[in-house]
């Protein structure tokens, strides 16, 4: 019985085994006819008009497919396009373009509402995104980002839009172009690929995986960034889920490039990141990097093991270091941080930060900079809060610059107890503050790096220093909007008084204006350092107000219009002394010949009160009420200033009122009375005094011979008068 009942048993087993054959032949019969039947009745002009309706009625963009669709089964089902391209959505302009794609689908899990294909390979991918002024973006349709697209027609596939999962065993795509604009101002250029692998690849229920993934950069020029190469490789990733995760591994990423004049490497890896709800669990971070060209900085950068959750992902113990040069600057520098990272919100924290930095450079003492607070940001808006020394200089910095729209915004706030620029700035930059009267008349003016930025700046100091000048209590408030340049204060305390001023500076036809008043200021240390000349001495008031434009340090001087005043005391001016050549008078007289002298460094007048006034146009200053008084001597006079071409000629009148006691003073007495003329003529760095004797010996001549004929005059008048008296 149990050998007969081990036979029935048997005898079953071989029973449905012949029947799972059976079946296993049906089906692969039915499929070899529905391979058979597919490929019999594919219909590729069908096929391509209702693929062209179908995504003309999604989403109103023209699907052009400019060759005959191919269709092989055997050994596996297999599409071929070519010339293939995708409209902007409602607009005629072409988005997207496919040279050729080859595409290996699964036909049974379509039956399930699922996409499943083996290989996608795509060669020649060309697209144009576009971020417009109002933040929408031309795939904004493509994504769902807009309302819910209308309905397919009644020709379209069933299940194109079921929310199936997708699976692509292979994803090849070969030199990929594309073209990036914002509108906003953002970043904008050309992204080339020569190369992007992925393995098996994951999309369903808001989930994305693929495992593994290689991306080879050909090109990427953005602005200032140009990358010649770059490669990333993940073995793993993936996104999304419920609960929402992130899974990251073995991702590194190296990049070759420049930024401007500036040419970098980089290399990144994070061996291993997992987020699940409040679960972070992951490597450190590492890198390192190099720069070439003006800078040579070498860097290297490492943090701790990731803590936090999805929402705020920490990495402590993040730890910069960078040391090279910058031009002729050595330079060693250390941040530290606790790195926050808010993938969400697209922002980034560096809390408790911490920053030590040494410079040295030739002719320089050395520079240690500290600070510490907190930075950060998101891609639109970056901020800070910084406290901390240069040297042994305190100074507390913050402010925000916004980068979202199409010129970044900045407010900045910083306040120096000391700030010495001669030990920040670089001798080159610093240079380029030598007095204006100094530099020659084709030095450029270039103000548009106005237009790189808008927003305001507050800036003050306890003692400033910049180059030759010397400022304490200084305070600068100004703005920056459109290429305009609006300084609403200026203030300090320079050359021994007080200094208020406002001005502005438009990159539109390089206009500038300036309203400054010096107040009880040594005139001679003014003159030194902002126009390079020693032409005064004496304490007192100058203020001005001027306003010209030109693409040339000579062109702005030549359009100068204004005016300006002086208000001196107890000086001299430089380059002659009257009273000395006035005691030489009565050779000089006899002679009756001009003195004409350079003007010299060890000669002055003195004078106790000095006043004048003067108009510009054309860069030409007028002045016609010079009043200069002293003990012995009064002077006034007229003339013209050009500042355009350097160049002076005014005559003064000097007069003597009073002569000194002691001896040498004859030759002066005898001037007493007499207005001498004394022109002031050539080049501002080489003035000529002429002393015009000969219009005084002229004009004496013509009085004495008045006097005669009144002498005379009165002589027959006498005789006359007498006759008629009898006498």
């Amino acid at each position: 019985m149990p050998a007969r009942a081990g036979r029935r048993g048997q005898n079953a087993d071989m029973v449905w085994m012949r029947r799972v054959g059976w079946a296993a032949g049906a089906v692969m019969t039915l499929l070899l006819v529905a391979v058979a039947a597919g490929w019999w009745l594919f219909d590729a002009a069908r096929v391509q008009q209702t693929a062209v309706q179908w995504v003309q009625d999604r989403y109103q963009r023209t699907l052009v497919i400019a060759q005959p669709i191919e269709l092989s089964m055997l050994p596996r089902p297999r599409l071929k396009l070519a010339g293939v391209s995708l409209s902007e959505h409602g607009r005629p302009e072409r988005f997207a373009a496919i040279g050729s794609a080859e595409v290996t689908p699964r036909l049974l899990p379509l039956l399930r509402g699922q996409i499943v294909v083996e290989a996608i390979e795509l060669q020649g991918v060309q697209a144009t995104l576009i971020r417009r002024r109002d933040g929408t973006r031309n795939t904004d349709d493509l994504t769902g980002v807009t309302a819910a697209p209308s309905p397919p027609s009644a020709s379209a596939p069933a299940g194109g839009d079921g929310g199936g999962s997708i699976e692509i065993g292979r994803l090849r795509l070969r030199d990929l172009q594309l073209t990036l604009r914002d509108d906003t101002g953002g970043p904008a250029g050309q992204l080339k690929l020569a190369l992007l692998e992925a393995g098996r690849l994951r999309s369903a229920a808001g989930a994305f995986s693929v495992a593994p993934l290689s991306v080879q950069v050909a090109q990427l020029q953005t602005g200032g960034l140009a990358l010649s190469s770059a490669q990333l490789d993940v073995t793993e990733l993936a996104v999304g889920g419920t609960p929402r995760r992130i899974t990251l591994q073995d991702l590194k990423l190296t990049a070759v490039g420049r930024q401007g004049g500036l040419g970098f490497e980089g290399r990144l890896a994070w061996p291993r990141l997992a987020l699940q709800g409040d679960t972070v669990e992951g490597s450190p971070l590492e890198g390192e990097f190099k720069t070439s060209g003006s800078s040579t900085l070498a860097g290297r950068l490492q943090t701790g093991a990731p803590t936090g959750d999805l929402a705020t992902l920490r990495l402590p113990g993040l730890v910069l270091g960078a040391k090279g040069r910058v031009g002729a600057r050595e330079i060693d520098a250390t941040l530290k941080a606790a790195l926050a990272l808010q993938p969400q919100k697209g922002a980034l924290q560096l809390e408790g930060l911490a920053l030590q930095a040494r410079l040295l450079e030739p002719g320089l003492q050395p520079l240690a900079l500290a600070l510490q607070g907190r930075a950060g940001g998101s891609a639109d808006t970056l901020r800070w809060a910084l406290k901390g020394a240069l040297n042994d200089n305190q100074l507390d910095a913050e402010g925000e610059l916004r980068l979202a729209g199409k010129v970044p915004a900045l407010r900045a706030t910083a306040r120096f107890d000391r700030l010495d620029l001669n030990r920040v700035l670089a001798p080159a930059a610093a240079a380029a503050s030598a007095p204006a009267g100094g530099a020659p008349a084709d030095t450029p003016i270039n103000l548009e790096g106005l237009r790189a930025v808008n927003g305001t700046v507050a800036l003050s100091a306890g003692a400033l220093s910049f180059r030759q000048y010397r400022i304490n209590d200084a305070r600068l408030d100004a703005q920056l909007d459109g290429g305009v340049l609006r300084v609403n204060r200026l203030s300090g305390r320079a050359w021994g008084g007080q200094i208020d001023g406002r001005g502005s500076a438009d990159a539109q036809g390089s206009r500038v204006a300036l309203a400054l008043t010096a107040s009880d200021v040594d005139i001679q240390a003014l003159l030194r350092d902002v126009a390079g000349k020693d032409l005064l001495e004496g304490r007192g008031r100058v203020s001005a107000t001027l306003q010209g434009q030109g693409q040339t340090l000579g062109a702005l001087r030549s359009s100068l219009a204004g005016q300006a005043a002086l208000q001196l005391r107890d000086g001299a001016v430089k380059g002659v002394n009257l009273a000395k050549s006035f005691r030489q008078a009565k050779a000089a007289l006899s002679m009756k010949q001009d003195a004409v002298t350079r003007a010299q460094v060890a000669e002055k007048t003195d004078f106790s009160e000095l006043t004048a006034t003067a108009r510009m146009a054309d860069g030409v200053a007028t002045s016609d009420d010079l009043d200069l008084k002293s003990p012995f001597l009064r002077v006034g006079g007229a003339g013209r200033f050009d500042i355009g071409r350097g160049l002076v000629d005014y005559t003064a009148r000097a007069t003597v009122v009073a002569v000194p006691a002691g001896q040498d003073t004859a030759g002066l007495a005898a001037m007493k009375g007499v207005t001498v003329p004394v022109r002031l003529s050539g080049p501002f760095d080489a003035i000529a005094w002429k002393i015009q004797w000969s219009d005084v010996a002229s004009a004496a001549l013509k009085d004495k011979v008045q006097d005669k004929a009144k002498e005379k005059l009165n002589q027959k008048l006498g005789d006359k008068l007498k006759g008629l008296l009898g006498r």
